[in-house]
């Protein structure tokens, strides 16, 4: 196996990208590094920083062999490169359990940091989605209203058309029905169930327990420490009392609370079906752990699947939120700048014995004008 070798990175400097074999292990001594996720649109965005002397830089598919984002130095940045060697991550995980947990926990505060970004970003796009798209259900209405009387008068109808092949006149066309929320519905890591039973369950802390249907396992903000593994039934997540989530069979949760010693539950957990949970409390966590490498290894697995779904929602919801505010403000095709051609191009449609129908769409549309500017003010 080759030797381990301090690196030095100069600003910018791409210490790996998506799809590049994980040959070998990064450890930030110096400096800063950001990762960057692969967005739907197969866009690189960056999704967080890593700062921490000491800290692994860990992002991989889950099966362990391939690197999911990129990852480059911020500024001036020192790693130290550790060779893999021909097993790969699971094999250094096999040989020393102790580093597979550090790695856990390292993917444990990456999916910790970017599901809190996820939710202010996602907050961000809800406050500018949501009058983009009343707006959007406004103009749509309008103009059903207004398409056939500016269809018999050839210059207005060329306005008419030259808006509906804008990319705004598509987002328009495909909204949701009013009221509808985008939830992103929580994913919850497996683990082998077989990898359980082989492990045997000896271990300082365990504990069966099975539970009726429709009772609740733990609450949202509670304080616990126990990490939470479903043998068989299947379990709902809430937050805030809206399902988030469901927990099936070889499917566990409170592997934060484990991991980071942060004993606050995220979400309720309910029972849909009968169900038989194992609990580890944190004192049994480790030791189990550390005395089966399949496990771990399964366990690093589950995570960093996790932290790949977290940085694509991440890097989508900030790829969204650059497309909303082109929509909202494009000179050409942005939705300010189409209300205003509308209206320009109806006011020639007002006559004093206009029908009252008609009259209060153009009233309407005008006082549409005049609140997307206030709504835009500062983008």
């Amino acid at each position: 196996m080759a030797e381990e070798e301090l690196v030095r990175l100069q600003p910018g400097a791409v210490l790996f990208r998506p799809g590049d074999t994980v040959a070998a292990l990064h450890i930030l001594k110096e400096g800063e590094l950001e990762v960057h996720a692969v967005a739907d649109d197969e866009k690189l965005v960056p999704v967080r920083r890593v700062a921490r002397s000491g800290a692994l830089v860990s992002e991989c598919v889950a099966d362990l062999s391939r690197r999911a984002s990129a990852v480059a130095a911020v500024g001036k940045a020192v790693v130290l490169f550790v060779p893999l060697g021909p097993q790969g991550l699971p094999g250094r995980i096999h040989e020393r359990p102790a580093f597979g947990l550090a790695l856990a926990r390292c993917l444990a505060e990456a999916a910790k940091e970017l599901g809190e970004r996820y939710g202010v970003e996602s907050g961000r796009y809800l406050a500018l989605a949501a009058p983009l798209d009343d707006g959007c259900r406004t103009f749509r209405r309008l103009h059903d209203l207004l398409k056939r009387p500016l269809a018999k008068k050839p210059e207005l109808a060329a306005v008419l058309q030259e808006i509906e092949s804008t990319s705004l006149w598509a987002h328009v066309r495909e909204l949701p029905p009013e009221g509808t929320k985008p939830i992103r519905r929580r994913e919850f890591p497996r683990l082998g169930t077989e990898d359980l039973e082989r492990a045997g369950f000896d271990t300082e802390g365990k504990r069966f327990r099975t539970y009726p249907r429709g009772v609740s396992i733990c609450e949202e903000g509670e304080v616990a420490h126990d990490f939470c593994f479903l043998f068989r039934g299947k379990l709902d997540a809430l937050v805030g009392g809206v399902r988030v989530g469901s927990v099936e069979p070889g499917e566990f949760f409170g592997e934060t609370t484990a991991l980071l010693d942060l004993p606050i539950r995220t979400a309720s957990v309910v029972t849909v079906d009968e169900s038989r949970i194992l609990t580890i409390d944190r004192r049994g966590f480790e030791p189990l752990m550390t005395s089966q490498p399949p496990l771990c290894a399964q366990l690093v697995r589950a995570l960093s699947r996790r932290v790949e779904a977290l940085g694509a929602d991440l890097a989508n919801v900030r790829r969204r939120q650059e497309t909303l505010k082109s929509l909202w403000t494009d000179p050409k095709a942005g939705f300010l700048s189409t209300i205003q051609r509308l209206g320009e191009a109806v006011e020639s449609l007002r006559e004093p014995n206009m029908p009252p129908a008609l009259r209060e769409s153009l009233d309407e549309l005008s006082r549409l004008k005049s609140v997307l500017r206030e709504r835009t003010t500062g983008l």
